[in-house]
């Protein structure tokens, strides 16, 4: 399963790769339902980067995330921090933004040349959708699901790691508001876990 699959026939937009993140993943005890088990969101915020901020990159890509584990692997060391027991993540991104209010799907200003050196990921395994609000330009803020807790409101609609299992349900909640909860514009990225050189 991959997120390109589940693009529909005639969609407009198109699903690209833009980058990796090493995290340290949390468990679900703070969250319904009860059949959530971990936090795999694009954010930060409940399942933490492996440094304290992604503003010390030196060089982020377009979308603030890594080209490849290994140059997590090379921050890492540069800043003494240790990897272990960190998860690498791989994501893909939907072209398209959602505008919450108006309800209108539109072009995102991503600079998709800036993305080009993003290495294969190795044995990716997809994990599902995450909504996530883009409104400072390419960083991501809230992973509305589990940051503003609106895995409450679509209990049916999220799996075990808290994001939805398919495009079309991530859209559909975007497009009725049900996990509206941060100004947007919300972005639909697809989320893989990854073998890393670290482990």
């Amino acid at each position: 399963m991959n997120a390109l699959a589940q693009l529909p026939e005639g969609a407009e937009g198109f699903i690209r790769p833009v980058g990796y993140m090493a995290k340290r993943i949390k468990a679900a005890n703070m969250l319904e339902p009860k059949h959530i088990r971990e936090i795999y969101s694009v954010s930060g915020h409940i399942s933490p980067y492996f440094m304290k901020s992604r503003f010390r990159l030196k060089e982020p890509n377009a979308y603030c995330l890594f080209n490849s584990p290994a140059e997590i692997q090379a921050e890492a060391e540069n800043g003494g921090v240790d990897l272990e027991g960190a998860a690498a993540f791989y994501y893909e991104a939907y072209s398209r933004e959602f505008v919450e209010g108006a309800c209108v799907w539109q072009s995102s200003e991503t600079n998709w040349d800036g993305l080009k050196q993003i290495a294969p990921p190795v044995e990716p395994v997809f994990r599902g959708f995450d909504a996530v609000t883009y409104c400072g330009g390419n960083d991501a803020e809230c992973s509305t699901l589990s940051c503003n807790y609106m895995a409450h409101e679509t209990p049916d609609a999220v799996n075990a790691y808290c994001l939805f299992d398919t495009f079309e349900t991530a859209v559909e909640n975007l497009e009725k508001e049900r996990i509206i909860a941060e100004p947007g514009p919300y972005r639909l990225l697809a989320v893989y876990t990854v073998r890393a050189p670290w482990e």
